[in-house]
């Protein structure tokens, strides 16, 4: 996995539209943009995914990535840091992310194997 970007900072740009407002010290420090980090996907959907890492990407960040899927291989997606918990649980942090752009296939694929495990939801 891979941050491709962090949330702009407030006031960087006035495009016109309203943000959400974080407070300061919301989002700790995190790998810097292009560098990778290992995540682990307790939960996936055709729209995003559940993670876990040892440490969470900022809310709101962008990310690329990387994850093997049975019968079709090495799949990418480009997605944004929706939610975030630093509490430990069972699975440790996670996050979960919306998928912004992933191919056709990789959706369709997701909601095959869906079908397959719980058919008719």
């Amino acid at each position: 996995m891979q941050v491709l970007s962090e949330p702009p900072p407030q006031g960087a740009i006035d495009s016109g539209y309203a943000r959400i407002a974080l407070a300061r010290g919301a989002a700790e420090p995190f790998a810097a943009p292009r560098e990778l980090f290992e995540a682990t996907i307790r939960d996936l959907s055709v729209n995003g995914a559940r993670l876990v890492a040892a440490a969470v990407p900022p809310w709101l960040s962008r990310l690329s990535l990387s994850f093997e899927l049975p019968a079709y291989g090495s799949a990418l997606a480009v997605a944004i840091v929706m939610w975030r918990t630093t509490t430990r649980d069972e699975d440790g942090p996670g996050f979960g992310v919306l998928f912004e752009a992933v191919d056709l296939d990789v959706r369709n694929l997701i909601a095959d194997m869906i079908e397959r495990a719980h058919p008719g939801m």
